[in-house]
């Protein structure tokens, strides 16, 4: 639901005066998604004649799993600006543009049943407050999606109205709401995250909404983002293709729809993202070639997102690829081991070590085009909590979280050789050192490969 680089954001003044400004509209069949097995599937090589690459086999990928709730399969995408937004003319040409985009929105929105994108403008006649509330935001919502003349227009319950938030205005906490995302908003919009989205009830109909909000240069600088405007349409991509899969899954009563990975990967969705949920957004920002993405013919920066299909083939599992090689290490892991997270305990793959002994387990090198030698490590996840905005850091000492005291690694990793290409082969030898209870009996750890400027990530388990 929230883009962490950090992304959290706000917006809107209770019954502004507004001008209404409708875009071009298209719409799509109404197909429903394809739902998808929780299990595991063997991605297939791309085979081919004599002399054609073949990527090498390897374990399969995770699946973000259909629920069958619903998604909007005729989306309006409608972006509401304040007065004083110097980004207004183009936000409005980025919402009204991007649904209709082939190499985008399509690559992307037809892996999940959902159709091209409308767009239209909200313009409020005043200035974005000085701070603001989640709870502002909803009485808003409710003021102008109601009456005989509504402000934002007819409620619609395809569209994601979207809430953008100039630099300088803060976060509060709303007068009714002590829960989220009100109690983040408080702590500062940009402290922890970006953007969010949300779903709630207007006269009984469902209504979808996002905020996003620009935040100072330097949270964007590690993503290779400079320019205000991508900073914005990068986070907003995110939260739209989250919420226009999984709509309405804080609703009462309501179905998720595309929400949460396969059992034997909810190790990913934890470690990457520190929830037992998994959005497609969350799954694909942890890099900056996955954020930082210019596309032919799209002027602005936009967020890869999570691709059940591509993932499935063994291929870039962030799309677009746009070009991009896959690539990766794997780990071959042969057990199924309890983890635990937010009370409930699910089997997922891994290896069983016991603490204060070792096992060696094979690293499965694969891409899906020929490569340079790309440099493999391997690291306890708690090197990856201690990084801010995501990546990964090997601290042979131990991490500190958030200031606190250093705490020695859980886990340490010998690999027989650093780096290799598709077809190779690293044995990877795990010490468990000692199993802190964070997990139940297992704890996560993460493989990451290094191309260039790009990174990938594999995440696996040990069980102790």
């Amino acid at each position: 639901m929230k883009l962490r680089l950090p992304f959290l954001a706000v917006v809107v003044l209770v019954g502004a005066a507004i001008s209404v400004q409708t875009a071009s509209c298209s719409s799509s069949d109404d197909a429903a998604p394809t739902p998808l097995e929780a299990g595991p599937v063997v991605p297939p090589t791309d085979g081919g004649g004599d002399g054609a690459f073949v990527p090498a086999d390897h374990p399969a990928f995770p699946q973000l799993v259909y629920n069958g709730g619903p998604v909007l399969k005729t989306p309006t995408l409608v972006a509401i600006t304040f007065a004083n937004d110097p980004h207004r003319a183009e936000l409005d040409t980025f919402t009204e543009t991007i649904g209709k985009t082939q190499a985008y929105w399509k690559a992307i929105a037809d892996d999940y049943g959902v159709g091209p994108a409308a767009g239209r403008s909200v313009h409020l006649a005043g200035n974005a407050p000085a701070t603001i509330s989640d709870t502002q935001i909803r009485a808003a919502l409710t003021t102008n999606l109601t009456g005989p003349t509504p402000g934002y227009g007819a409620l619609d319950s395809q569209a994601v109205y979207t809430f953008f938030i100039p630099a300088g205005t803060a976060g509060a906490k709303g007068p009714a709401d002590a829960g989220y995302p009100d109690s983040d908003m408080a702590a500062g919009l940009c402290s922890e995250a970006y953007g969010y989205h949300d779903s709630m009830l207007v006269n009984g109909q469902p209504v979808v909404y996002a905020i996003v909000a620009l935040c100072p240069p330097a949270l964007y600088a590690s993503f290779g983002i400079t320019k205000a405007i991508d900073a914005l349409t990068a986070v907003t991509t995110h939260e739209w293709f989250e919420a226009v899969s999984d709509p309405f899954s804080h609703l009462p009563g309501s179905k998720a729809g595309f929400y949460g990975l396969d059992e034997l990967h909810s190790t990913w969705s934890v470690v990457r993202d520190h929830s037992q949920a998994g959005e497609n957004g969350d799954l694909c920002h942890e890099a900056a070639d996955h954020i930082d993405l210019v596309l032919p013919n799209i002027t602005y920066k936009v967020q890869r997102i999570w691709s059940n299909q591509e993932a499935k083939l063994g291929r870039h599992y962030c799309a677009p690829a746009n070009g991009a090689t896959a690539f990766n290490s794997v780990p071959v892991l042969p057990d199924r081991i309890p983890f635990t997270f937010g009370g409930k305990t699910l089997m997922v793959e891994g290896v069983t070590i016991p603490v204060g002994t070792s096992k060696t387990v094979e690293l499965k090198l694969f891409s899906s085009a020929p490569t340079e030698a790309w440099t493999v490590e391997a690291v306890d996840s708690l090197s990856y909590d201690a990084v801010t905005g995501g990546g990964y850091t090997a601290v042979t000492g131990g991490v500190s979280l958030d200031g606190g005291p250093v705490i020695p690694p859980r886990l340490t990793f010998a690999l027989d050789k650093p780096s290799g290409v598709n077809g190779d082969v690293i044995k990877m030898t795990i010490t468990a050192v000692k199993n802190d209870g964070r997990y139940g009996k297992a704890t996560p750890f993460i493989v990451g490969s290094k191309l260039g400027k790009e990174t990938r990530y594999y995440i696996g388990a040990v069980g102790n």
